[in-house]
């Protein structure tokens, strides 16, 4: 009997190791970039804990170990996510991070002005983070994905600074009235939910992925 010609599951045409360094390249330099954000955070909260403004000055000498304990937390949760992957430690370890900078920020000076910027940085952080994750798990690495999680990072990076600088802001001296504010205020509100709905539904994805048939849709 002559020998079988149909190749056994095993017997395919290896990948190129170019794809699979490809593939890996993205997540990789996402998740540093959100890891080096993250120890930022870590690092400025325990060196702000140190002065005697902070609320952690409470605890005395060693007021700069409750930011720090907290950024330490944070960045081990972080790091846990990006190397299972998995999405679910990214949201307490970032909490643990805002509640360092929170705890170890001044009540007066140059870094008060910080809070803004911090807001949107660990913004950025967790698009990242959860960037980095959504390459592994569901390997999406082709340009249009770059392109589009970028935008979102941006978009949000940017209405998240806007948005924790407005209590900063002094508004006696602005010449309007409570009500002008209130409509200025919903107005803003309803143009960021129409972003971000937008942005979500270009971000949605495709129906082949939603049924697991991976089958592409031709209707559409």
């Amino acid at each position: 009997m002559a020998p079988s010609m149909t190749a056994s599951p095993r017997a395919g045409v290896r990948p190129h190791p170019n794809a699979t360094h490809t593939r890996a390249t993205p997540r990789l330099i996402t998740a540093i970039i959100s890891l080096a954000g993250a120890t930022a955070v870590a690092v400025f909260s325990t060196i702000g804990g140190a002065g005697s403004t902070s609320p952690a000055s409470v605890a005395g000498q060693s007021s700069w170990l409750i930011p720090g304990l907290l950024g330490l937390a944070g960045l081990a949760l972080l790091t846990l996510a990006l190397a299972i992957p998995h999405p679910s430690p990214i949201l307490p370890g970032l909490t643990l991070l805002g509640a360092a900078f929170l705890v170890g920020l001044p009540a007066a000076g140059p870094w008060r002005t910080l809070t803004p910027i911090a807001g949107g940085w660990l913004l950025a952080v967790a698009e990242l983070a959860y960037w980095s994750v959504d390459f592994k798990v569901r390997g999406r690495d082709n340009g249009d994905v770059y392109a589009r999680r970028a935008a979102t990072i941006v978009a949000l990076v940017g209405a998240g600074t806007v948005l924790a600088a407005i209590p900063e802001i002094d508004l006696g001296q602005i010449g309007v009235s409570g009500m002008e504010l209130t409509a200025l205020g919903l107005i803003g509100a309803g143009a960021l939910i129409a972003v971000a709905a937008g942005l979500a539904w270009r971000l949605r994805p495709p129906r082949s992925a939603a049924t697991g048939t991976g089958i592409p849709d031709r209707t559409r």
